[in-house]
């Protein structure tokens, strides 16, 4: 979707969607061949008034009723859909129709004014300013059913089984506490609050969360600081590892998602919707681009400062239901359907944790092998499917990793109330936040980006694990495996290199089968792709995480992988580096095949190694420059390798399965 500059100015839609749109497209275009690869389009984020070719175009409009889920609302969506159409959509520049989308809804005003003669469109009102309003209050009562407000003037804390309420359900808090010291529940005032905790000392999001419970009639409420005895390890403990009943029992949790702190409360005026425009009796709001809208998947609260705390992740995750209160309106999650004030809706398929239960379950991994699980019995060989195991799990640490944690230590406890949900059902083995029955996909992680990777100032897990760095990681061994679901169906496949052996909880130690070479140097990673079209390779050819490339030598042959530190503070010269390959990744294309791999680099602490480096790359061979130099003389003008065929690293015709460069398989301590 993208804003055509002087096509709608008055509605307010945001520029920078047309570069995004413009930009999509020509990635798409080179990879369908329709694009030359060597001399792409030099005007991808260019203004619209800056491209000649839109010009002389034609600009459309039409309203246009959206798909939604039947909510119960009985209300239709509408957006105003705005392009400008180019002279001409043939030729190598790629320029497609730009277009916005604003949605469209009624002034909330008209609905008690009367003489509303648009009525008949059953369109969706205008979001209340107020959270608690009853307009609010009415479209949340529908999805979650609940009766009359009871008003008490003291909050109580109460242990489990005092009494026997007739009604207990109850609803748990997920918020961010802030730096602010917050009331708390410790040993020395559990007493007081057992006989009441006043109404007017509690901070505003708490008073928040009681002001919504009990306008939705119900009279128990779970907050993680209340709730817990915050300066007793042994309680501390205990709830801990039953988080997942907490949550998961919850008649529903109630997301704080706004409040940046339990000081600032949740039920502030809203905020509205950037861009959006009044015109008469309606509500012009642009809606971003297809693959970023929520119904498309996207996480509609990813913006809110409860999505950037790590302990909240898993209180999404773990929810039946969940009601969220973001800055510009509320929206709610069940396992049948996710909705919006606003008016959008979807069906679901479960809810977060069963999707990923799912996946941790079903016995389908990358490698293509089929294990009975409890969920699934079925031996039959079939095509590769993209719901392989625990790919679910690992891109939800890919998103926990981007949030922020006040203590380091509490990296592995905020996501065990999951864990522990995944294992009861698997019975499979958890260790420092990788499954076993998926070590090695658990293994192959990376820096997300090129800003690297921290340490934690105290260690807070082996240097294989995740837990071990700070920032955002990835798995490319599941975006590599997504990338491929594309092509012919038993053109490429993976294969596992490393075995599994047994791990030690005692010393975090993790013992490998795998191929080892000793890494004979390395270098900054060229930046240049090869030029030559004859060796063209699908995207993803050089890695994005990668900047550093690795030598070593096998039967007298030098050879390349790409690979990357990731960590922020590299590891000097006076370290023996090893390299071991945990996935290989053969495919081809038409006649000729080609080998990825996917590894560690490693360093010897005593008698076990230490994780320094990912390794993510084809088998790489430095071309002759002009002057005769090579790569493997250091000579710092070389910037192109290629990628060596399958059928270059051996001297007989290799089968579509053999792994032909040979290396020895040794028992890996990895520490």
């Amino acid at each position: 979707m993208t804003r055509l500059a002087g096509c709608t100015d008055g509605m307010g839609a945001p520029r920078r969607l047309g570069k995004i749109t413009r930009a999509a497209a020509i990635v798409d275009s080179l990879k369908d061949g329709i694009t030359n690869p060597q001399a792409p389009p030099d005007d991808p984020d260019a203004g619209v008034r800056k491209i000649p070719a839109y010009h002389n175009g034609r600009v459309e409009t039409v309203v246009l009723r959206l798909e939604r889920a039947d909510d119960g609302r009985q209300r239709w969506s509408y957006a105003l859909r705005v392009a400008c159409v180019p002279e001409s959509t043939v030729g190598w520049d790629v320029h497609h129709e730009l277009f916005a989308e604003l949605k469209i809804a009624k002034d909330l005003c008209s609905r008690t004014s009367g003489g509303d003669s648009y009525d008949e469109l059953d369109m969706d009102w205008t979001i209340p300013e107020i959270p608690t309003s009853v307009e609010s209050i009415d479209i949340t009562r529908t999805f979650l059913d609940i009766g009359n407000p009871i008003y008490q003037d003291f909050v109580v804390l109460r242990e489990a089984y005092e009494e026997s309420p007739l009604d207990s359900r109850y609803v748990a808090l997920s918020h961010c506490w802030g730096t602010a010291r917050v009331i708390t529940t410790t040993k020395a005032n559990i007493g007081d609050h057992k006989h009441g905790i006043k109404f007017e000392s509690l901070p505003q999001t708490f008073k928040d969360a009681v002001q919504i419970v009990q306008k939705f009639g119900l009279r128990y409420l779970w907050i993680d600081s209340l709730c817990i005895v915050q300066d007793d390890p042994n309680d501390w403990k205990r709830e801990a590892a039953r988080m997942a009943d907490v949550y998961r029992n919850a008649y529903f949790v109630l997301g704080a998602t706004r409040g940046k702190s339990d000081a600032q409360g949740f039920l502030r005026p809203r905020l509205k919707a950037p861009g959006s425009a009044v015109l008469g009796d309606f509500t012009f709001s642009p809606l971003p681009p297809l693959p970023r809208r929520w119904t498309t998947g996207v996480d509609m609260m990813r913006d809110e400062p409860l999505s950037d705390r790590a302990w909240c992740l898993q209180e999404r995750y773990l929810v039946r239901r969940m009601l969220m209160y973001g800055s510009t309106q509320a929206a709610w999650e069940r396992a049948e359907l996710r909705a919006s004030e606003d008016g959008e809706s979807i069906y679901e398929e479960g809810d977060q944790l069963s999707r990923i239960l799912q996946t941790a379950n079903t016995g389908i991994s990358v490698f293509g092998d089929i294990l009975p699980t409890p969920w699934n019995k079925d031996l039959l060989p079939r095509r590769r499917e993209t719901a392989v195991r625990y790919a679910d799990w690992y891109r939800m640490i890919e998103q926990y990793t981007t949030r922020n944690i006040t203590k380091e230590k509490d990296r592995l406890p905020a996501l065990l109330g999951v864990a522990n949900a995944l294992g009861a059902i698997t019975g499979d083995d958890y260790v420092a936040g990788i499954w076993l029955g998926g070590s090695l996909e658990g293994l192959t992680w990376c820096a997300a980006n090129r800003d690297g990777l921290d340490r934690p100032q105290a260690r807070t897990g082996p240097s294989w694990s995740w837990v071990s760095v700070k920032g955002p990681v990835q798995f490319p061994i599941y975006s590599w495996y997504d990338y491929s679901e594309g092509w012919e169906f038993g053109s490429v496949r993976f294969e596992p290199l490393a075995k599994y052996i047994e791990h030690s909880l005692a010393d975090s130690t993790l013992h490998l089968v795998a191929p080892i070479v000793a890494v004979t140097g390395h270098l900054p990673r060229p930046t240049i792709q090869p030029a030559d079209t004859e060796r063209w390779l699908p995207e993803p050819q050089f890695s994005p995480a990668t900047d550093t490339v690795f030598s070593f030598r096998h039967q007298s042959e030098e050879y390349w992988v790409e690979g990357a530190f990731g960590i922020k503070q590299r590891h000097g010269p006076e370290y023996s580096l090893f390299g071991i390959f945990l996935v290989r990744v053969p495919f081809h294309l038409g006649e000729e095949r080609f080998d990825r791999r996917l590894g560690l680099v490693l360093k010897m602490t005593g008698n076990a190694y230490e994780r320094v480096c990912f390794v993510d790359s084809y088998i790489l061979k430095p071309d002759i420059t002009d002057d005769g130099h090579r790569f493997s003389n250091l000579s710092t003008d070389i910037h192109v390798f290629r990628s060596l065929k399958v059928a270059e690293l051996s001297d007989t015709e290799p089968s579509n399965t053999e792994d032909t460069l040979r290396l020895d398989r040794v028992q890996v301590i990895l520490k």
